[in-house]
């Protein structure tokens, strides 16, 4: 199962390939010296090429005193001239910096930061003092309550085993299980089986387990630091331990083990200010082994543990001896760069018999994306909920969690930690089903003394506790090969792979030439309900009243009141780690003790409301009819929510939109559909309900209700759902406003590549910094859309938890409500909410919890950024409906009108404001109201001017 890694991952055979296709490329020049291109040519004849393109030698001979050189032939040479030094700049400069330039310098490094309470500072205690688990009888009793009174799970979708998260029945089993049968008491012991520490390092108690093994005379015990990462604990390596301690004749040494949790996970004291990242973890690990009086010693570690230790290998290599990790994981732009040519070739990168491991690119980051290795964990149930106690008794999934903030940040990606090679002895173990691979020659240009890489046929990510016999078995036998490495040899640097610059051509070229799909047809009765009501469904269309019944209400107040004690913020922290929790409790109190149910329940029946059997799915939406004098003419518009918000979100600008106002001789009838699985709209019983399906359901509502024409109007998923209108159905739609404009397609992303080097050919100069630089998009994307990840991957399992918790769905909606207006309020005390009413934001919160749909509402992004409906590629198919766009100055994205013009053919207007963000219909509703009448003034004076049918 131990495969050796190759230096040069290309066979000699396969060598002569590679040199054909550079050659290919190099002939590709051909053409801009007058010549068509051949597969291969002579060298002698490529040669005399450049040499005539260089001299400029296109002169013809006429007669034997000269020669004559047509104008259009010194054009042409100057131009290919021309061409050829940019060519050279484009390629030569970013294989400079990625390959020749120097290697950041390590980051200044404070040995004695303070992440504890200040006034603890100089009062500390630094011994190192005897620690043990206890599960207290009343944590017991109040985790039993909460487990048994939690909600009815949205069932799983039809033919879905865990491909959307937790699969809800599943989950039922596991509850009553922790409830019912978890033998706490003998848990407890099983817990403390091993000996256990705290000690304070730099302002924070840190947990670990130290094993110590007995050995007889002429064994060396050598230590070992071991880490875990998330969602694992000190936990996971149970079975491990006793493997890793034991003394064999077969070696000379034996381990003794530290194995302490992260600060912030299981019992170790989280920081109580920012920063804590994996560079700053590595210094609090580095102190514990010194205080422990280990200044030189072995580490391992794994996810987080992997990071951490890699951190601890780059910046203390004078203590490390050698690094085992089980997962090779290294993000700079040179590795990046790499994977990208590998996948044009990838012989090039990797060994063929590995090459499924890496490639091909689109489907392992789908894999990536969709973190599927975690499932195959091969452990018990009491293993299992061991891990959720660690978690659980101490209260610590907050502060683990704030890892990845403290980390993926620009401070951290800023010390370029990844880049700066490190001369420890390194050995890798890769699991098949780990969650990201890398050969070793790349993994070789930071870890230059890599020893080995085991391959496994077999695991996946939480391999010591998958497989503990294996894993201690290679972690011991990499530590025998550094100890023999430490005898024999002194550390050497390794030189850097040079890739050869032509080959970034291969990869522009494939971008530039990949061709668009076929369009995409839909089936416009495709059924999304129950197979059994088939044929079955009611088609009339029935009147609708929310409803907030008691037993609901007091379920809620008693589910708001019972809420765990809230993790604090970090100190000078207001709403830049998520929703403040001091802020927080005053939502809840609000809405547990304040908020006038019944008062708002008639306040959200205001409007008529009706349901009808759309494709099997019952659709609520509002429908507003206008009462209007002679001579004013009632329009219908389609007007679409997205997430996190609801049909709430235009109970302030409907009236606008309804009344008669002087200059306009029309006025609007709205219908205000809550999108499937949203609200009061039934939900898919099978996957596949993407934003194109969506559509074709409202097409079918709009037909329902007698509009086979009409007007549109969207933002967030309502503008994706409103411009797949415009692709599927052109005829029906007659106008398409949007404040959320968005096209992802090739045109559209090399239009916003292009932009990066030259702004002024993409985006208005005064606009130019809502969209560039990039990096500053990229980072505000890292930032905001970690949600997106998981609803995209796994909506079933976040799900389970914002419906069981009113505490925890506030958080997660009401956060988007304070950061998406603008998000400068992420360091505002309050988060800037206080544009809002305390009525609106609860409002909106109430239709997710009293349907139970914040799990089926979130299936869509799951759905939308599938593998099979991103291939339908949507945005790549022009549509002639004329849009008008509206762009608040803090939207999450800012498309200029000459990338939208990629996707919409007939931009009629632009308009861009200086101030409004994301949720325009509840923050501004008197300008949104303004700019839709005209707009569809304007598209009614088009529809005149290019004689189309009104």
């Amino acid at each position: 199962m131990t495969k050796p890694s190759s230096p040069w991952p290309i066979p000699l055979t396969e060598g002569r390939i590679v040199l054909k296709r550079l050659m290919f490329w190099l002939n590709i020049l051909q053409p801009a010296v007058g010549s068509p291109p051949t597969l291969l040519g002579s060298q002698t004849k490529v040669s005399n090429r450049f040499r005539r393109l260089l001299s400029g030698d296109q002169c013809v001979r006429v007669s034997s005193r000269g020669r004559t050189c047509p104008l259009f032939v010194h054009f042409k040479v100057k131009m290919a001239r021309l061409l050829l030094v940019l060519l050279l700049v484009v390629l030569g400069a970013p294989v400079y910096f990625l390959f020749f330039k120097s290697p950041p310098a390590p980051p200044e490094i404070d040995l004695d930061e303070w992440w504890g309470p200040d006034q603890l500072k100089t009062k500390h205690d630094t011994s190192i003092k005897p620690f043990k688990v206890k599960f207290d009888e009343t944590m017991i009793k109040d985790l039993k309550d909460r487990l048994k009174s939690h909600r009815p799970y949205v069932p799983p979708l039809e033919g879905v085993g865990f491909e959307y998260g937790f699969n809800s029945k599943q989950m039922n089993s596991w509850v009553k299980y922790w409830a019912e049968e978890y033998p706490f008491a003998e848990r407890e012991q099983v817990f403390n089986k091993y000996p256990q520490f705290k000690t304070n390092i730099q302002g924070l108690d840190i947990h670990f387990i130290r094993v110590k093994p007995e050995v007889p005379a002429g064994v060396q015990t050598v230590p070992l630091l071991l880490l875990h990462g998330w969602p694992g604990s000190v936990r996971e390596f149970d079975a491990a331990i006793p493997l890793l301690t034991a003394v064999s004749k077969d070696r000379d040494f034996a381990l003794e083990l530290i194995v302490p949790s992260l600060p912030g996970y299981g019992f170790s004291s989280p920081a109580v200010r920012p920063g804590l990242g994996a560079d700053k973890m590595a210094v609090v690990f580095r102190n514990l082994m010194h205080r422990l009086g280990f200044k030189k010693y072995y580490i391992q570690g794994g996810d987080w543990g992997g990071i951490i230790t890699g951190n601890m290998a780059t910046l203390f290599p004078q203590d490390i001896l050698g690094y085992h990790s089980n997962i090779a994981f290294s993000m700079t732009p040179r590795t990046t760069l790499i994977q990208i040519l590998g996948s044009i070739y990838p012989p090039l990168v990797i060994r063929s018999d590995l090459a499924d491991r890496m490639y091909p690119l689109s489907k392992k980051f789908s894999n990536l994306v969709e973190e599927m290795g975690y499932l195959h964990i091969q452990s018990t149930k009491p293993d299992t909920v061991d891990n959720l106690m660690m978690y659980w008794t101490s209260n610590s999934i907050t502060t683990a969690m704030r890892l990845y903030s403290e980390t993926f940040n620009k401070r951290y990606t800023g010390l370029k930690i990844d880049e700066i090679p490190t001369p420890v002895p390194t050995w890798f173990l890769q699991a098949k089903n780990e969650i990201s691979y890398l050969p070793g020659w790349i993994m070789k240009l930071k870890y230059v003394n890599l020893i080995n890489e085991t391959i496994v046929d077999d695991g996946g990510h939480f391999f010591a506790m998958e497989m503990p016999k294996f894993f201690s078995e290679d972690v011991l036998k990499a530590i025998g090969e550094f100890r023999k490495w430490h005898k024999q040899n002194n550390l050497k640097m390794s030189k850097l792979l040079t890739i050869v610059a032509a080959v970034v051509t291969v990869v522009i070229a494939w971008i530039l030439l990949s061709p668009s799909p076929k369009p995409p047809v839909f089936d416009p009765e495709e059924w999304w309900g129950p197979i059994e009501m088939k044929g079955k469904q009611d088609t009339s269309i029935r009147p609708f009243t929310i409803k907030f019944d008691d037993a609901m209400i007091k379920d809620l107040k008693q589910r708001l009141k019972a809420h765990r004690p809230l993790t604090p913020p970090l100190e000078g922290i207001a709403f830049e780690y998520g929703f403040n929790t001091k802020e927080l409790e005053v939502y809840l109190k609000y809405w547990a003790e304040e908020y006038p149910f019944k008062e708002r329940e008639k306040a959200l029946n205001q409007f008529p409301q009706f349901k009808t059997n759309i494709q099997g799915l019952d659709i609520h939406f509002l429908r507003v009819t206008p009462k209007v004098p002679a001579g004013v003419s009632v329009v219908p518009l389609l007007i679409l929510h997205g997430w996190p918000g609801s049909v709430r979100d235009f109970y302030e600008v409907i009236p606008l939109l309804t009344k008669q106002r002087p200059g306009y001789d029309f006025v609007f009838e709205v219908i205000a559909p809550s999108m499937p699985g949203f609200g009061f709209s039934d939900g898919a019983v099978r996957p596949g309900m993407a934003p194109a399906q969506i559509a074709v359901i409202y097409r079918n509502l709009m037909h329902r209700l007698g509009f086979k024409k009409f007007y549109i109007q969207g933002g967030n998923w309502g503008s994706g759902i409103a411009a797949a209108m415009d692709t599927l159905y052109p005829e029906a739609v007659l106008g398409h406003h949007d404040n959320g404009v968005f096209v992802q397609s090739g045109a559209a992303t090399r239009k916003m590549i292009l932009g990066a080097f030259f702004p002024s050919l993409v985006v208005e100069p005064h606009l130019a910094d809502r969209l560039y630089p990039l990096s500053w998009l990229f980072s505000f994307a890292m930032e905001e859309f970690g949600y997106l990840h998981l609803h995209a991957t796994k909506p079933d399992t976040v799900g389970v938890s914002l419906s069981d918790s009113p505490s925890g769905l506030a958080a997660y909606i009401l956060e988007k409500f304070s950061t998406w207006p603008n998000r400068a309020h992420r360091s505002l005390p309050d988060g800037g909410l206080k544009k809002f009413s305390k009525e609106q934001l609860i409002d909106n919160l109430m239709i997710y919890w009293t349907s139970n749909s914040i799990n089926s509402a979130i299936r869509i992004y799951a759905n939308a950024l599938s593998k099979k409906y991103m291939e339908l590629d949507m945005d790549s198919y022009p549509t002639k409906v004329p849009i008008w766009a509206m762009q608040a100055k803090h939207e999450l994205f800012y498309m200029p009108p000459s990338i939208v013009e990629t996707k919409f053919t007939n931009v009629l207007n632009y308009t861009v404001l200086d101030y409004g963000g994301h949720f325009i219909a509840l923050e501004l509703p008197e300008v949104l109201a303004d700019d839709l009448f005209k707009a569809v003034k304007a598209f009614r004076n088009w529809h005149k001017v290019n004689k189309t049918e009104l």
